[in-house]
């Protein structure tokens, strides 16, 4: 069964005071092995009505990502065009993802980073 097919609908809850919201595990994880300083891309899983719409991205290290060109470890960049930082102190990431292709993704950490992306469907 190819991936697209597994991608679990993302159901959001109303806020309830003193219960812990967690979202449903996803049947379509995709995981990079990035070595430092090295784009790797993620192929945004499904088409059509199996299309991704949300994605979780986690990372046992700072990333950076690109959701439009090959992401890049930022130094002056004053033309719009800089690699979105995703700080491993704040954990996971959502992001709308209707209409994009790849995900591309890298480190500037020495000793790499592994990248897990969760996507889901609505």
């Amino acid at each position: 069964m190819a991936v697209a097919d597994n991608i679990r609908s993302l159901a959001l809850l109303p806020y309830e005071v003193d219960k812990i919201r967690n979202f449903p595990g996803s049947d379509a994880v995709l995981a990079r092995a990035l070595a430092a300083s090295t784009a790797e891309s993620i192929t945004v899983p499904g088409s059509g009505a199996t299309a991704a719409r949300f994605v979780c991205i986690s990372a046992n290290a700072d990333i950076y990502v690109s959701f439009s060109t090959t992401a890049t470890v930022p130094g002056d960049t004053t033309d719009g065009t800089a690699s979105v930082l995703l700080s491993v102190y704040k954990g996971e990431h959502w992001f709308y993802c209707s209409g994009v292709t790849t995900i591309s993704v890298i480190t500037a950490a020495a000793g790499g980073a592994i990248v897990t992306a969760s996507f889901y469907r609505d």
